[in-house]
């Protein structure tokens, strides 16, 4: 069931995502073109929209047309845990709907049209945005067929990003959203973050155990790659 669930439903939602966020989102692509970057949406705002559409894209390609794995899901929760953190990201819409008091700016700037005379924790929550979406972007594209949604064992991808970090994509999305949060900046995207955050290291975990279990290669990857984010004083 796991297997075709994202093969023929997934990988439609995928594709789906790639198109709204292009299409439908603010028409920051098309805005930024169309004003000729003088005013908002600014570039950062574009090349987010471009890179995060490129990621969803390639993820419903790459479900549909993916390799079958070796193991699937052996419980109930290595289905639901990634299959909740996969689609989290709706809860963000949920923001509006916060007490007035967890709506408030914690730290509240101006927002000039012009990209560079914009606040450096703006500016910050924007770059981070189009480099966690690169980043993503970049660890789909590695791990091609062998990548999947639910809990389960293929292809062992040890090149590319995952030289450095297990896992890039989560990486890509922590940034991406840390950078939501700099612009936002209130407490309830704090809350809402946090618990996302708990989410991917939660799905990380069952990931790990399960390819642990089955590639004496990825125990070895292990032992010299940091977890979420590239290990900076030696190894081990």
């Amino acid at each position: 069931m796991a297997l075709y669930t994202e093969r023929y439903v997934l990988s439609v939602v995928y594709v789906s995502f790639a198109v709204y966020i292009v299409w439908a989102d603010h028409f920051h692509v098309l805005g930024w073109v169309a004003s000729d970057g003088a005013d908002h949406p600014t570039f950062p705002d574009a090349a987010t929209d471009v890179l995060m559409a490129g990621v969803q894209g390639f993820i419903g390609l790459m479900l549909l047309f993916g390799q079958r794995p070796t193991t699937t899901p052996q419980n109930l929760r290595e289905f639901l845990v990634p299959l909740a953190t996969a689609f989290y990201f709706l809860v963000y819409d949920a923001l509006p709907r916060f007490p007035a008091a967890w709506q408030r700016n914690l730290w509240p700037t101006e927002t000039p049209g012009n990209f560079w005379a914009m606040h450096p924790l703006d500016v910050a929550g924007l770059l981070l945005g189009v480099l966690g979406a690169a980043i993503a972007l970049w660890g789909v594209v590695t791990l091609r067929r062998s990548f999947g949604i639910f809990v389960s064992v293929r292809e062992v991808v040890l090149r590319g990003p995952y030289r450095f970090v297990r896992h890039p994509i989560y990486l890509g999305y922590v940034l991406g959203y840390g950078g939501w949060v700099l612009l936002v900046r209130t407490p309830a995207i704090l809350l809402i973050a946090t618990v996302h955050l708990a989410l991917f290291v939660w799905r990380a975990k069952l990931e790990e155990a399960r390819l642990a279990a089955h590639s004496p290669a990825y125990r070895a990857q292990m032992k010299s790659t940091g977890f979420l984010f590239p290990r900076i004083f030696g190894r081990g």
